[in-house]
């Protein structure tokens, strides 16, 4: 969300606040957010461990991010190796979240296949 609304750019050019902020917020309404996934979807096993996954990178991301120098410094790695990573890591977490969801829908159109052959 961060880089689709441009979030960053508009603190960070008035003063107001370093958008790193807004990212750990993003990353903590994350956890909610999938907890009220799994009580109203009952994903699969397979789109948990989707989900699973996606906030095992969302959180290295968020690491990452945040130890670049703007909070603390992540030792022995260059700013260059922690950039990259960071880039990884968020391409990696997204992916995740992407499959997660597409696995929900899949399983949930073909319930509802099912559902269409029983009442036939």
């Amino acid at each position: 969300m961060d880089e689709i609304f441009a979030f960053h750019e508009r603190p960070e050019q008035q003063g107001l606040f370093n958008d790193d902020y807004f990212k750990v917020i993003c990353w903590l309404a994350t956890a909610f957010v999938f907890r009220l996934v799994f009580r109203m979807e009952e994903p699969s096993l397979t789109a948990r461990r989707a989900i699973f996954t996606g906030y095992l990178f969302h959180s290295l991301y968020i690491l990452v991010e945040l130890g670049d120098g703007e909070f603390f410094r992540i030792p022995f790695l260059s700013i260059h190796l922690l950039k990259w990573s960071e880039e990884f890591f968020e391409l990696f977490f997204l992916a995740s979240y992407l499959l997660a969801f597409v696995l929900i829908h899949m399983s949930h159109s073909n319930d509802k296949k099912r559902v269409g052959q029983r009442e036939t």
